[in-house]
This record gives structure tokens, sequence and C-alpha cells, in this order.
């Protein structure tokens, strides 16, 4: 993978296209499920003042210990007027919805975060550690946007409606990119959304140097973000550099 096209990447553009930046982490845990609420709830409550239960509890603890497809599921919801804090048996994340806070207050909170969970010391085995931004852009094609050639049978695709995904190794990193023009946000408003997930699986060191993986994920992912837009079109965006 070669992004080198890219001399150097903005500090921000606007409108800012971000929907969801989310941090998570999967780990395995000694404790029971149960058992997690009560100790998260205690270190968080001040700090994250509004608590809901997530729709995953309805179902018997049977399915959400054994299907798959729940094994890394969250399932309390904390949030404050600026993050989303979400925790499970065997993850946590940290979001940042909506209106973005910029890069600089988001590490911050991060990383409050993530030493408050290795404080609390029932994160046994880190398994996963993943840096994920959603963007969205309202009435627009994104595939017309970015440097991408996509024919079928020599028929350009480009003007068509596209859901792309795509899976890589980039710097250490495992990333995978989701792309469509027939995105939805907030339910009704149509456009295009560009999902750029990097992931990082080194146990060995995930959690002891967590502020500097994420740090280099986070660049990551502006590197692959910003280096697949065409020029012309990152220019009607006012990167300031």
């Amino acid at each position: 993978m070669n992004f080198d096209q890219l001399k150097k990447a903005p500090k921000k553009i606007n409108p800012c296209p971000i929907a969801e930046a989310v941090v998570e982490l999967r780990f395995d845990s000694n404790l029971p499920s149960d058992a997690i609420l009560g100790i998260i709830f205690n270190k968080f409550k001040d700090k994250y003042p509004n608590f809901s239960k997530l729709p995953i509890l309805e179902l018997p603890g049977f399915v959400r210990d054994n299907d798959p497809n729940f094994k890394f599921s969250p399932y309390y919801r904390m949030t404050n007027n600026d993050f989303s804090f979400q925790i499970g048996p065997r993850c946590f994340s940290l979001a940042c919805p909506k209106e973005y806070k910029g890069w600089v207050k988001y590490r911050d909170e991060i990383e409050w975060v993530f030493n408050e969970m290795k404080n609390l010391d029932f994160v046994k085995n880190p398994l996963r550690l993943g840096v994920r931004y959603i963007n969205f852009f309202e009435n627009m094609n994104v595939f017309e946007k970015i440097q991408i050639e996509l024919f079928l049978a020599k028929n350009s695709m480009i003007n068509n409606t596209n859901i792309l995904r795509s899976e890589f190794d980039f710097q250490n990193f495992h990333c995978v990119f989701q792309m469509t023009n027939s995105a939805l946000l907030d339910g009704n408003i149509k456009g295009s959304s560009l999902d750029i997930d990097v992931i990082y699986e080194n146990k060995n060191d995930m959690l002891k140097n967590h502020e500097k993986i994420i740090s280099l994920a986070h660049d990551v992912e502006k590197t692959l973000f910003f280096g697949i837009l065409k020029n012309d079109f990152l220019a009607t965006l006012n990167p300031e550099y």
C-alpha cells in the first residue's frame, strides 16, 4: 500500500465530515458480566451521569455469551454532553458522536478513560484495539471525489449505487475501508459514507503502550482519508495546515 501522493495532511477541514469517531478495546476478563456494571458505574457516574441499558440485554444470557455476533457487544452506555462511553463484559469504547470535538480534546478523554480502566484491573487479556472514523458527505457521490477506478466488464460503475469494502495491512495496522454512496444520516439525510477502521492486534504491548498505539492509529486514519481524496475536492473543503 502506498499513499505517498499525500504530502501533508490538513489539521482540519470545513465543513467537518466526521459523523462519529470511536476508540474501542476488546479483551478477555476473569470477572462475571454482572459484576462489571457496578465497578464501572461507581467510577464513571460523576463524569458520565446519563446511564442506559442497550437493547442486547433483552436477549437471553446464553445467547449473548455464545453467539459470536454478540461476543464483543457493549451492554451499557454512559454519556455526557461531549462523549459516549460504552461497556460490555469483553469490550469498552469511547465515542465522539455528531459534533466532533477535535483530536486534542478527544485524545485527552481517551487517555482518561484508558487509565481509569487500567486501574480497575479487570482487563486481563487485551485482544484488539481499534480507532474508527465514520465520515458522511451530504448529497454527494463519494466515488466521484476519491482516487478510485471502478469498472465492471469495462463499464464504469462510479455513477451507480455502490457499496465497497476492502481490508488491507498498512504500517503495522489492519485497516478496514467501507464506502457507499447510498448512506443515510439520522435516518433521512441522503449522502455518502466513508468508514475507516484502523485495528491493532499485537496483544503483548497493547495496554502498556496504548497511548502511542492510538495516536499512531489516528495518524494512519488521517493518511488513508486524505490520501484517497482528489486534490480538487480537498481544495473545496477549506483545509487548514
